[in-house]
């Protein structure tokens, strides 16, 4: 599956905007981007068909992911281990909605 993402990475300098983002193959966004998260403001952000966002970022104690709410300023989120975030690239859902992670809970940003 492709995904369009956008991501800020400090370690490598690069960065790509959520107006054109990149489409990489789902299979490779472990390897390409996900084990470049260093710094603290770096974030990878997926886009779904309908530009509805997935966030990932590295945390000292694994990676949090979240759906933002831009609306009321809050998130759906949680913290993930590897295995975890691992097993959700792997099977991404088709539209990124709140039905699709029953497991992340609400947090004002």
């Amino acid at each position: 599956m492709m995904c369009r993402t956008f991501f800020h990475l400090t370690a490598l300098g690069e960065e790509v905007s959520s107006n054109e983002p990149l489409a990489l193959p789902s299979e490779r966004l472990w390897d390409d981007l996900v084990a470049e998260l260093d710094g603290e403001d770096d974030f990878i952000g997926l886009l779904d068909a309908e530009d509805n966002v997935l966030q990932i970022m590295r945390r000292d104690d694994g990676y949090w992911v979240e759906l933002p709410r831009f609306a009321d300023r809050t998130s759906l989120g949680r913290m993930m281990n590897e295995d975890e975030l691992q097993a959700l690239l792997s099977r991404l859902p088709p539209r990124f909605v709140q039905r699709h992670f029953p497991d992340f809970q609400s947090h004002p940003w």
